[in-house]
């Protein structure tokens, strides 16, 4: 595996790509929809913020967390032109781990993949909180040599993310921007009461 941190992979990436933002991820804006003004979301590997902007601009109080400081620059620069809430983190989620005790309504990540990654959000959601979930599947390696396997779902794999949870959406297809993605929104499911 590649010893090259995450922010030294990125932040060069990020400085060459500057705003206007790509099209915001069609699934986390239609399962936020539901979401109260004020309610707190965290987005993982948030980049310069196509869905984070959108989601402040909606009144929910966005935590973008990303190892590249670049991206996150960008998105503090955009967010404070327009006057948004926005508390960027810088964090490598590949070393790091979020802080305990933060409790969101939503956890949201695109193109981001990490084994176990949804088992361990769930400490971090509210009794009712969701996990908005979109990254491409191995399927996707028919079309398109990136993002190489490492940084994909493999197909067979998909039972074993949501296990413990409450699947509330799940689709894998080929979708209208040309890849092959896994869409999930998963709920952890309540614990048993005790006999």
């Amino acid at each position: 595996m590649d010893e090259q941190s995450a922010a030294a992979r990125w932040n060069p990436r990020w400085a060459r790509r500057r705003p206007p933002l790509d099209e915001p991820t069609p699934l986390i804006m239609a399962h936020t929809k539901s979401l109260s003004v004020g309610a707190r979301v965290l987005e993982l590997a948030s980049g310069n913020g196509r869905d984070t902007l959108p989601l402040a601009r909606r009144g929910l109080h966005v935590t973008a967390v990303d190892a590249s400081d670049v991206a996150l620059d960008q998105l503090a620069q955009a967010a404070e032109a327009e006057g948004l809430a926005v508390v960027c983190t810088l964090l490598d989620l590949q070393t790091g781990a979020l802080p305990p005790g933060e409790a969101f309504d939503a956890i949201v990540s695109a193109n981001y993949f990490q084994p176990g990654l949804l088992q361990r959000q769930r400490v971090h959601l509210k009794p009712d909180g969701i996990i908005i979930f979109v990254q491409p599947s191995t399927t996707n390696l028919e079309r398109h040599a990136r993002p190489s396997a490492r940084f994909l779902v493999d197909d067979d794999a998909v039972d074993a993310l949501c296990a413990g949870m409450l699947v509330l959406h799940r689709s894998a297809a080929w979708r209208d921007n040309g890849r092959h993605e896994v869409h999930l929104v998963v709920r952890p499911a309540p614990l048993a009461a005790p006999s």
